[in-house]
């Protein structure tokens, strides 16, 4: 009995244990094939949403992306389709939706879908593919848009939008009246805050129109209206009176109408941040500058008493002044900014020193150091002396006194260059120069050019600064040879209107000043060097005349001398080259200037003109000849011997 109990027993817990393990293995066998089915669509669809994914409600499972988006943008309501509506008070601009790129980000949906159930264990993943199988997946919508493109629409509302605060300002009204011109408040769009904005607008995925108030604020000017009028005020103020203004000696006086002195003014911001009228314009500038002439005093170089062979005494220089432009402007404005009882106020024209090139002081400290500088001349002399017949090709001497004593007493300052036009200063028949001999188209005409014969003064100096071992920076020789003068030493000036020409042009190149002396009478010119003997000598080396040209002789039978009368108007004169060497040595030896002066001298064939009868009158012809050569100018330059 025992037995057959434990046998049922024992039969009972079989069975019951086989039909679990029947059912475990039914399970996973179930599974198994599950997974692997689940495993096999995943694999065979690697390239499409699996199927229950949806994008925005929309299926898209088990589609091709290619179909798969055109369902979408058929389905899906249009994000591209609205508008972004720009509003400040009554004014509005429109931004579309399409315009900034806004639209839905398709390629950014599809590969969310499809990564769908692609991601994670295999056991994920089946979960993954359970869930869409049985409750579906839907992927969010995604928005983009172009944020540079929002940026840039932006810009161009802004540039439309916008309005520049204006100063105000004061402008010439009729008859130099002044005249208000109104400031303008500007308007000015914040463009950051109007771009993250928009951009926040636009990122969600609502397809309706939305309204944005456009961020504005409003600059001011920094010149108001009022400070306008009340600058204008004081510039009436000012001005109404006229002003006088003076020579620093009170000598002189000179009145401005209130008109001409509102001519003068302009208005100015000033540094705390005010608005007022002022004098410092270029046209206040250049009408006070007419007035330089009248306190210019030009200073005097202290002079050098010169006994024989030593400098024993100095004249006192004098100092000069000069209008000061800045100075008498801000003495103007201070003037006029005061009250002055409805009277025209007065100012004195502010100048300032100028100095001479040689002060008392350094004359002083040089006149018992200074001789005459270089060799003696052939004549015995220092320098250099010419002598010349007077007659009208030198205006009756005066071409070459009236230069030569404006030199006498030059100072050049140590370094300074000497430049003869420049020195002698006007040449007109004002300061007493007169027609004289020149050399025009290679002949001489007695009174050809204004000046004529001032080479004799050139030449003079031109010699003695030589022989003083100054260095020579610009030299001409005559055209033909004049026998007054050393060969290859003489020195020719020439002037013209435009301002070219010929130049005789030495620097001091010495330590001290140097002075020029000259002595001038009908006949004769001389000019010395003086300064403080520093050790240089000088000497001179002449090369023989080369490529020379022997000149001829002509007589010209004219009717304008009496019968038989001669009168010679060209010399013959020999042509040739010629070239001047000189040396000039410290104390030490050491060659401080070697120059090399070439001339090259013109033929010229004579002209002796002799009186004849007058003849019997010849028809006149029928045209007039064509002249060989143009004729000569009525006021040449000033040039010649």
């Amino acid at each position: 009995m025992a037995t057959d109990q434990t046998t049922s027993a024992t039969r009972s817990r079989f069975s019951w244990a086989r039909m679990v393990g029947s059912l475990a293995v039914t399970v996973l066998l179930v599974a198994a094939v599950a997974t692997g089915f689940l495993f096999g669509v995943a694999q065979l669809s690697a390239a499409q949403p699996l199927p229950g994914v949806t994008v925005a409600g929309v299926p898209v499972g088990s589609s091709e992306r290619a179909a798969a988006e055109a369902r979408l943008r058929a389905e899906l309501p249009s994000l591209s389709a609205g508008k972004v509506v720009l509003v400040h008070g009554d004014q509005t601009e429109t931004m579309q939706y399409s315009q900034i790129g806004r639209d839905y980000d398709y390629e950014a949906m599809l590969d969310r879908a499809v990564a769908f159930g692609r991601t994670g264990t295999p056991l994920e993943l089946a979960l993954d593919e359970i869930r869409a199988l049985t409750r579906g997946h839907d992927i969010g919508v995604l928005g983009r848009y172009d944020r540079a493109a929002i940026e840039a629409a932006v810009a161009a509302l802004a540039a439309r939008f916008e309005v520049v605060a204006t100063d105000a300002s004061v402008e010439r009204g009729p008859g130099g009246a002044f005249v208000v011109v109104p400031a303008i408040g500007g308007r000015e769009v914040d463009r950051v805050a109007l771009t993250d904005a928009i951009v926040r607008a636009v990122a969600t995925t609502d397809p309706a129109d939305v309204t944005i108030d456009v961020p504005v604020s409003s600059p001011q000017p920094e010149i108001t209206t009022q400070e306008a009028e009340s600058a204008t005020s004081q510039a009436e103020a000012m001005t109404t009176s006229g002003l006088t203004l003076t020579t620093p000696d009170g000598k002189s006086a000179f009145k401005v109408s209130a008109a001409n002195l509102r001519s003068w003014l302009a208005f100015t911001a000033t540094a705390d941040g005010g608005f007022r009228p002022t004098l410092a314009t270029a046209a206040a500038r250049a009408a006070v500058e007419k007035y330089a002439p009248k306190v210019k005093k030009a200073p005097k170089d202290a002079t050098f008493l010169v006994g024989k062979g030593v400098a024993v005494g100095v004249v006192a220089g004098v100092d000069g002044q000069e209008l000061d432009p800045d100075a008498t402007l801000q003495a103007i404005e201070s003037a006029l900014q005061a009250p002055a009882g409805g009277s025209a106020p007065s100012v004195a024209l502010a100048v300032s020193k100028v100095k001479p090139k040689l002060t008392t002081e350094d004359a002083e400290k040089t006149a018992p150091l200074m001789k005459p500088l270089g060799q003696k001349a052939p004549d015995g002399k220092r320098g250099w002396t010419v002598h010349y017949e007077v007659s009208e090709r030198n205006f009756w001497s005066k071409n070459i006194t009236i230069p030569a004593r404006k030199l006498n007493g030059y100072v050049v300052e140590p370094g300074a260059v000497f430049k003869f036009w420049d020195a002698i200063g006007e040449v007109s028949t004002r300061t007493g120069y007169g027609a004289g001999g020149a050399i025009i188209r290679g002949h001489s005409q007695p009174t050809g050019a204004l000046a004529g014969g001032i080479c004799s003064c050139s030449t003079t100096l031109f010699n003695a600064a030589v022989r003083a071992g100054l260095e020579i920076i610009e030299r001409h020789n005559h055209y033909y040879y004049i026998t007054r003068y050393p060969v290859g030493l003489d020195a020719t000036v020439s002037k013209t209107d435009s301002g070219g020409g010929q130049n005789m042009i030495f620097r001091n190149d010495t330590a001290y000043p140097i002075v020029i002396r000259s002595t001038a009478s009908p006949g004769v010119v001389h000019f010395e060097i003086w300064g403080v003997p520093d050790g240089r000598t000088t000497t001179f080396a002449t090369s023989a005349k080369s490529n020379y040209r022997r000149a001829g002789d002509t007589v010209e039978y004219t009717t304008a001398l009496p019968p038989g009368a001669k009168k010679r108007i060209e010399l013959p004169t020999d042509g040739f080259n010629v070239t001047v060497t000189r040396i000039v040595r410290g104390k030490d030896g050491a060659i401080i200037h070697k120059d090399s002066f070439y001339s090259h001298y013109a033929m010229v064939t004579g002209v002796l003109q002799v009186g004849k009868k007058a003849a019997e009158p010849t028809p006149a012809p029928t045209e007039p000849p064509i002249p060989t050569e143009p004729p000569v100018p009525t006021e040449p330059p000033p040039t010649g011997g």
